[in-house]
């Protein structure tokens, strides 16, 4: 395996790494995000329900 060969699959391998942390964050805040508006929804139809006569 000549040297620029393995610069180019440690390049690869880096990106590929920041692909998957990237995905991996977005995950994390698509279900932070999720949570959230769930709570919001609970939160709300809680107090429609205990301020309905």
């Amino acid at each position: 395996m000549s040297s620029s060969t393995g610069c180019w699959f440690v390049l690869l391998h880096n990106s590929s790494l920041e692909i998957l942390s990237g995905q991996r964050i977005l995950r994390i805040f698509l279900r932070q995000v999720l949570m959230k508006t769930c709570i919001f929804f609970m939160a709300v139809t809680v107090v429609l329900q205990v301020s309905a006569p």
